[in-house]
This record gives structure tokens, sequence and C-alpha cells, in this order.
């Protein structure tokens, strides 16, 4: 399949690169779409498992950590002997929902989640939130009824994973439109210093070609978790050596095309 040839030509074949970029901008258009396909569907698998983790860590915790409540009226009440905690100073659950429970212990505390019976207080190191249970309006409800949501959850992660990955590909396939004519611009530049004959429309395709090798390092650093500072210097720096070494090959008319 060329979309294969296309891509394995785009990591080192320069010469390669001068006959794919003769074909049309469509042509470059058409791989950037393929490419961005696999992409996202690798990147919805990733967002799963992270996804799929999450659910069932939030899950034991909820299982484990809170106990039976019941909310009627607006106002909250939990059967477990109160002040209730779990955590440390730095992040922690606190739950006390009696009438003459001690709010001001937020204070205490640089991070958590803390609940009361009228109200439920999130901290952060930026920010504190406080959510008023009168304003939310959601009727009775127990712990029994919160419990039968949890089988539903799992209904939506299919439509969860369908929305990601539309919207991952559309988001790769801009960016590779978007990455195209700004490097096709960079392309002049460098194709006014070499006294190159290529076009800015064959610089756009070589651009989308070129993109391939700083997408796959981008995917890849993002499955070990490691921050790169001014990580943004990294793909700048590999689109520039590969655009010199497009725009290096000489005898453009005189190679052949494959069709």
């Amino acid at each position: 399949m060329k979309f294969f040839n296309d891509l394995k030509n785009s990591f080192y074949n320069f010469p390669e690169y001068r006959k794919m970029i003769k074909r049309s901008y469509g042509a470059a258009i058409l791989y950037a779409v393929f490419f961005s396909l696999i992409l996202s569907f690798i990147v919805t698998i990733k967002v799963g498992f992270v996804l799929n983790d999450g659910v069932k860590e939030m899950t034991n915790f909820y299982n484990s950590e809170v106990p039976y409540f019941e909310f009627h009226d607006g106002e909250l009440d939990v059967d477990t002997e109160q002040p209730y905690s779990t955590g440390d100073d730095s992040g922690m659950l606190y739950i006390d929902t009696r009438k003459e429970a001690d709010q001001t212990i937020v204070d205490n505390y640089e991070e958590g989640f803390f609940l009361f019976r009228d109200k439920a207080i999130q901290k952060t190191a930026i920010k504190t939130e406080t959510y008023e249970f009168s304003q939310f309006g959601a009727g009775d409800f127990t712990k029994d009824d919160v419990d039968k949501i949890y089988p539903k959850i799992k209904g939506y992660k299919v439509i969860a994973y369908i929305a990601i990955y539309i919207g991952y590909f559309i988001f790769s396939l801009v960016s590779f439109l978007a990455l195209s004519l700004i490097y096709g611009v960079i392309g002049l530049i460098i194709k006014a210093i070499m006294k190159s004959n290529l076009s800015f429309v064959e610089l756009a395709s070589a651009s989308i070609y070129a993109s391939t090798v700083p997408k796959i390092i981008k995917l890849a650093i993002s499955f070990t978790n490691i921050q790169i500072p001014h990580y943004w210097v990294i793909p700048f720096v590999i689109m520039i050596i590969y655009l010199v070494m497009i725009v290096k090959q000489k005898d453009v008319d005189s190679l052949l095309i494959e069709e």
C-alpha cells in the first residue's frame, strides 16, 4: 500500500520525498488522514486504559472508604462515627455531617475534600471551592441509589471511546494542515537561501510528511509520562532539518514520479 511506503520513506528517504511531494497537495492530505486514523486509534487505546484504571480506582475508593449516606431536603446524613477522615495533611477525605460540626477544620489542611451537612468543600493548593447542597436540587437519594449508577457508566465508556477517537482524529488532521502552512512558509525561506525551485505547495506537502517523525516521538514520550522542558524545540528542530534535507535534493524535474 502506498501509504505504508510513504510512511517508511518519511523517516529518512529524502530523495523519495521529492517524488512524494511532486504528486499533489491532496495526496499529502490523504496521507495525513490515514496517519491520523492510526494515531487516533493508538491514543484512544492509551486513554482507554487510563480511563479504566481511573474508574476502577474511584470505585474501589468509593466502596471501601465512603460509608452509607442519605441525602434529603438539601442535607447530607452519613452513617458512621464522625468526624470521619482518611488520607493525610496533603490530601484527604473528611466527613462530619453533624449539626455541631466545626467547619473551620478545613483551614488545617493543604488539600482535601470535606463533606458537611449542608455543603461540600474542595480545597487545593490553588483555591478553595464551596458547593452548597441547597443549590443542586438533586432530590433525595442514598448510597444504594448511587451504587446503581456504576453499571450504567460502563455502557457509556464505548461512547466516550468513540468521542475520543473522533476528537483526536480531527485534532491530528487540523494540526497536520496547520503545520504544513507554517512550515511551508519557513520552507520558502530555506528555499531562498539554498536557491531551490520547490513551490510553496510542494514545501507544504513536504511538511506534512516530515511531521511524521515529531508526532511519533511525541506519542512515544506520552507513554512514558516524561516531562521535557521546552519540548516544542525538539519537533521544530527536526522539521527544520528535514526541510533542509528535502530542499537540498537536486534535479527535481528529472526524478520519476511514482504513480
